[in-house]
């Protein structure tokens, strides 16, 4: 579906390799983002060393296995820091620390939108219902109020 409909690449979620074999053979550039709660998750009783050595063993099967980059999101920084430097494809943090190639800042949290205060987040601006009714986009204006009241 993918190759008929012209698509370049997809970001997903998994700690599998096996849809990340398929689409690169095809010619799919894959993004893995390794959430790192989920992979507490799975064994909350494991050690952080061994916690350390599965999700740095993780992201190295995904670049085995074709991915083009991957995000660390939420992981402590020291993991994703060796992660990153055992990689040789680019690594981007969400909330996991300033050693890896590049970050991500999610809009709605940086101006104050989230419904829940992330701890990796700093908050630039609190964007108030009355700050929306000066944005200059129509179609910008009724997204953020949207998302805002829930309806999005």
């Amino acid at each position: 579906v993918f190759l008929e409909h012209g698509v370049d690449g997809v970001k997903i979620e998994v700690f599998e390799t096996e849809i990340v074999s398929l689409l690169s053979e095809n010619g799919i550039e894959i993004c893995v983002d390794l959430i790192y709660p989920f992979l507490q998750q799975r064994d909350p009783q494991k050690s952080v060393v061994k916690m350390l050595a599965d999700y740095v063993g993780i992201a190295l099967n995904h670049q085995r296995h074709g991915a083009a980059l991957l995000v660390f999101t939420m992981a402590p920084e020291e993991i994703a820091q060796l992660a990153t430097e055992q990689l040789k494809i680019p690594a981007i943090g969400v909330g996991s620390g300033r050693y890896t190639d590049g970050q991500v800042l999610i809009a709605p949290e940086m101006l104050g939108m989230s419904k829940t205060a992330l701890y990796y987040n700093r908050p630039y601006d609190t964007l108030d219902y009355f700050t929306l009714l000066y944005l200059p986009s129509r179609s910008l204006k009724t997204s953020f109020l949207a998302y805002w009241s829930g309806s999005a």
